[in-house]
């Protein structure tokens, strides 16, 4: 039986309406992120894979995102550099770059490497970086000098794809955990060092320090609308 012409349109119509909503789908679906960087990203110190902080990132959205773990424990920022230039697909999604802590008294190469690297991805972050628990790095140190000055050089550099971890993490570290401070916990706040009950040894956070980085980086980049 022939189908008539005002059938044949209604059908056109339902196609299109699906075609629509399937294409509307498709661009509202959140953007990969992919967390590059040394030790710290990778997680060293958790007690479970899933207190890494890129994990908890994932978990924290709702829906939850596909978040990638690009962090290999050890490397300067020139190595994590390197690493992202030859990923071909880094230049999609979503970058949070933590990178420079195994090279910060180089901070002109540590600039430029996350220089190189935010220019890769439009959607870029680049977090501070952290001072350990060593007297050479306690305020007023210049091992505590230096980072500092290169957190701001970052700063200044980056704008609005910076974002200060290192401060929030001394300073409202152990409250974002409802943990009650020690006394060697204010020892280290007075220091401007990152709280032992946040940290696994004198650098690496475990699995409460790294909650706090997932929550700031997840802020940030709905924030950004990233």
């Amino acid at each position: 039986m022939p189908v008539s012409a005002k059938v044949l349109d209604r059908r056109r119509v339902c196609l299109g309406l699906l075609a629509t909503g399937l294409a509307g789908t498709a661009e509202a679906a959140p953007a990969p992120i992919v967390c590059w960087g040394d030790s710290l990203t990778f997680g060293a110190g958790v007690q479970t894979d899933g207190g890494r902080y890129p994990k908890v990132l994932s978990r924290l959205f709702t829906p939850s995102r596909p978040v990638r773990n690009a962090g290999i424990g050890g490397e300067s920022s020139t190595q994590v550099a390197a690493r992202m230039l030859a990923d071909p697909r880094s230049r999609e999604g979503v970058a949070v770059i933590w990178a420079g802590r195994n090279n910060y008294d180089d901070p002109n190469r540590v600039r430029a490497d996350l220089r190189a690297m935010a220019a890769r991805c439009g959607r870029s972050l680049v977090l501070s970086i952290l001072n350990a628990d060593v007297p050479e790095e306690h305020r007023g140190r210049p091992g505590h000098r230096a980072i500092r000055a290169l957190n701001d050089a970052l700063r200044d550099e980056h704008g609005h794809r910076f974002l200060d971890v290192r401060g929030p993490l001394v300073e409202r570290g152990l409250a974002m955990n409802g943990l009650v401070p020690t006394a060697q916990d204010r020892a280290d706040i007075v220091d401007d060092v990152p709280a032992q009950a946040l940290r696994a040894d004198h650098i690496h956070l475990n699995d409460a320090g790294q909650a706090v980085i997932a929550t700031l980086v997840r802020d940030a980049l709905l924030a950004r609308g990233w």
